[in-house]
C-alpha cells in the first residue's frame, strides 16, 4: 500500500470518528468537555473545507473515500478501473497538499 493511500485511509478514519463523536455529543449520548468538542469540530471542518476546495474530479474521489468512508470497488458504475487508479493518486496528492 502506498504511503499516500495509508494517509488517506487514516484521515478518513479520523474524520468518521470525529463526526460520530460530534453526533453523540449533539444527541446527548456523550457528555464531555468543550475542548474535546472543539478539537473534533476542527478536524471535521478542516477536512470538509479542504474537500470543497479540490478540483471537481479530485473532489469526487476524496468525497467518496474520506467523507463517505467508501472502500473497495465503490467507483464501479462511475469510473473505469484504469481511470480511477490513474486519477486516484492525483486526487490524493491534491488533498494532502491542501491539508
Amino acid at each position: 500500500m502506498s504511503n499516500k493511500r495509508f494517509e488517506i485511509q487514516l484521515m478518513a478514519k479520523h474524520y468518521i470518528k470525529s463526526k460520530n463523536f460530534l453526533r453523540q455529543v449533539e444527541s446527548g449520548y456523550k457528555i464531555c468537555d468543550i475542548r474535546s468538542v472543539q478539537s473534533h469540530q476542527k478536524i471535521v471542518c478542516h477536512i470538509e473545507e479542504t474537500v470543497e476546495s479540490l478540483s471537481e474530479y479530485n473532489k469526487f474521489i476524496i468525497q467518496n473515500e474520506v467523507i463517505e468512508g467508501r472502500t473497495g470497488n465503490w467507483f464501479r458504475g462511475y469510473l473505469s478501473r484504469s481511470t480511477y487508479f490513474r486519477n486516484r493518486e492525483k486526487a490524493y496528492e491534491e488533498f494532502l497538499r491542501c491539508l
